[in-house]
């Protein structure tokens, strides 16, 4: 069908009239091949889409090799050039309309490029024709391209339905070629397929208005211990609203040559990348290109604002500066001599980024330094993230993915001035250190306990219970702590939330609290939604409560129970704004220690829930409820606004939370609480 799918739609548009498609189906599929990193996948590849599989090579090489008729090879050559339009003509719209999704479907249709490549390499079929925007060889993709840019630069709608046009032509002949192909093809064409559905819906929600704004954000976040910057969250892409925040200032002419210079060697950045990443088939090169795709549109803001011309096309490898054009030379002969090199190449890039742009802020206009301190913010994750790899810190390739901005440096392991104590200890394997116990010792903790928290010592039948408890192996400091402070003696106080926090420290850490800390719990108390349950979590899990249990009163700190009813107490309270209930409890703690659910999957059930979807929340209240149960903290406004604007651009509540708990922040809360992720 493709062929004569492609000359109905283009006699269609050239006559003037609109193809039509059945634009009934709401279809997102969710079984999908996902990445093992931060990421999942390329969301910031495809609308925010989680899932685009990247590790085409694996899949293509898991089968066989076919032996192929000649209509199946011509195939192949003819999927390419069709996936290839559609990147050409996205990047195209994206760039006349500066709406995001086109710029991040765009993404996704180089990452369908790469998995049709796969199929033609390992067939020895050559590609058919150049990276060039605009470039094909079958004059039936020509003569459509170019009529769908013709239609897509009369207006932003219809920009959108030639959006439309495209992926329902792609489904059409996806479908079509999976019929009798051999399992590979049709492996990939599957994955593929399941992309063009979820564009379809993107676009076709952004043309009825399903908006609420067009979720900028970022794209890059390079996963956990993968490829990662630490999982810092998001590249900000409303650099036009930054832009234009500060007024029109009078640039000297080196200032103006500076944006141009800026805007080359970001441009560098990101074909080099692309280019490596073709090569050695490392996530890492491809999703920082994406990232440097943006620090390109944000320069091309800056660019636009003082009516300075784009000074290069977009064709990889293309300069107009004699120096980048020869840096540009000497950094790809070098990264293809091997992926370490290359690995090499990509530190030595944004090292000298940061410099530039670290030279270039000196005495800039607030607009041009604004944007400057951004993409060198940006920068600076990229540098960690080649070093992260080069180094060996990877634990497998993490996909792409922004989310905006990170937040506000939230150390929950702060309890204090010095704000490691009071927080993560690690959810050390071994939940606990386990000393021998001395009863004399013992005994004073209960002792301190109760003179903390009732200001009384403790009556011998009390004394005697805890001490036969801890003696026999039954409790941990922490169960003994927790009792106390669930008591209904301690509930008559009705403690205030800086008398609380004054008792935990007391208790917990032995000490009064220093003024920083005081201000900053009681703060995340009634500023963050914290619960009192959780910050008793936070200091009993913490290293100076740990030292203190073992070394001072030589009692177990906490057990694998403790860290599995502090982890199900999270979701309760962060998922569905109430105490957990003890069976609920009992029961998930079971699951968890008999791996029949990881915490992820519990995650996932906590949210689809009826009693969660009882609560009906909007997408920014599941934002901020995913926020909180994951990464224990509010999102920030640029985090907020971006993962909103990516529901609204199609991507299902189910991939929000796969991107969050593929993070390094949801890695680490696992390892803190000591269960499987």
């Amino acid at each position: 069908m493709n062929k004569i799918v492609i000359s109905a739609l283009l006699s269609s548009l050239l006559m003037g009239s609109v193809y039509a498609y059945d634009m009934n189906s709401d279809i997102i599929v969710k079984d999908y091949k996902k990445g093992p990193g931060y990421g999942n996948g390329s969301s910031s590849n495809d609308s925010g889409y989680i899932g685009e599989a990247k590790d085409y090579n694996d899949i293509v090489n898991s089968y066989p090799v076919a032996n192929l008729t000649p209509e199946q090879k011509e195939g192949l050559v003819y999927m390419y050039q069709e996936e290839k339009m559609a990147r050409d003509v996205y990047k195209v719209l994206g760039d006349k309309w500066g709406l995001q999704i086109f710029n991040n479907i765009a993404n996704a249709e180089q990452t369908h490029m790469n998995a049709v490549k796969a199929l033609l390499d390992k067939y020895s079929i050559p590609v058919p024709v150049s990276d060039e925007i605009g470039d094909f060889v079958d004059p039936n993709i020509k003569a459509l391209y170019e009529s769908l840019i013709a239609r897509g630069t009369e207006s932003q709608e219809e920009a959108l339905k030639v959006g439309i046009d495209i992926e329902n032509t792609d489904i059409a002949d996806l479908e079509e070629r999976m019929v009798g192909a051999p399992d590979d093809i049709k492996a990939i064409y599957e994955k593929l397929k399941e992309g063009s559905e979820r564009h379809l819906n993107a676009f076709t929600r952004n043309l009825n208005g399903d908006t609420s704004g067009e979720g900028q954000g970022g794209g890059q976040g390079q996963g956990g211990h993968a490829n990662g910057s630490g999982g810092s969250i998001g590249e900000v892409q409303n650099y036009n609203d930054i832009v234009n925040s500060y007024p029109v200032a009078d640039l000297t002419p080196e200032q103006k040559e500076g944006l141009v210079y800026m805007y080359q060697e970001e441009k560098m950045a990101r074909d080099v990348y692309t280019l490596l990443g073709n090569k050695w088939g490392l996530n890492i090169f491809s999703n920082i290109a994406n990232a440097e795709q943006t620090h390109m549109n944000a320069v091309k803001a800056l660019l636009d604002k003082y009516s300075i011309p784009v000074p290069v096309g977009d064709e990889v490898g293309t300069f107009n500066d004699s120096a980048i054009q020869s840096l540009y030379d000497s950094l790809m002969a070098r990264g293809m001599e091997s992926q370490e090199e290359a690995l090499k190449v990509g530190i030595d890039i944004e090292k000298t980024d940061i410099a530039d742009l670290e030279e270039r802020m000196v005495n800039a206009p607030d607009d041009i330094k604004a944007i400057y301190e951004k993409l060198k913010e940006g920068s600076e994750k990229h540098l960690d993230a080649f070093t992260k790899v080069l180094n060996g810190d990877m634990g497998g390739e993490g996909q792409g993915g922004g989310q905006g901005q990170g937040g506000q440096g939230n150390d929950q392991n702060a309890s204090g001035g010095d704000k490691q104590s009071g927080g993560q200890n690690g959810g050390s394997s071994d939940h606990g250190k386990k000393p021998k116990t001395d009863p004399t010792k013992a005994k004073s903790y209960i002792e301190n306990l109760y003179k903390h928290a009732f200001g009384r010592e403790p009556d011998p039948s009390g004394s005697e219970y805890w001490m036969q408890k801890i003696m026999n192996g039954e409790v941990s400091a922490t169960d003994v702590a927790k009792d106390i402070f669930h008591s209904e003696e301690l509930q008559q106080k009705d403690l205030s939330d800086e008398e609380y926090v004054t008792m935990a420290y007391e208790i917990l850490l032995g000490r009064e609290p220093d003024q920083e800390g005081l201000e900053y719990w009681v703060n995340q108390l009634q500023n963050e939604g914290l619960t009192r349950e959780l910050l008793f979590y936070e200091f009993a899990f913490s290293n100076e409560f740990d030292q203190m249990a073992v070394e001072e009163y030589t009692i177990p700190p906490y057990d694998q129970e403790d860290e599995l009813t502090a982890f199900l107490e999270r979701m309760y309270a962060y998922v569905l704004g109430r105490d957990a209930d003890p069976a609920g409890v009992n029961y998930w703690s079971n699951l968890l220690k008999s791996d029949e659910v990881t915490a992820s999957e519990l995650v996932h059930k906590f949210f689809n829930s009826e009693e969660m979807k009882n609560k009906n929340l909007s997408d920014e209240e599941f934002v901020k409820t995913a926020y909180k149960a994951v990464f224990g903290r509010n999102p920030d406004k640029g985090g907020l606004e971006y993962w909103v604007g990516q529901l609204q651009n199609g991507m299902t509540r189910d991939e929000v939370l796969d991107q969050f708990l593929a993070s390094e922040e949801f890695d680490n809360l696992t390892k803190k609480y000591g269960i499987k992720k």
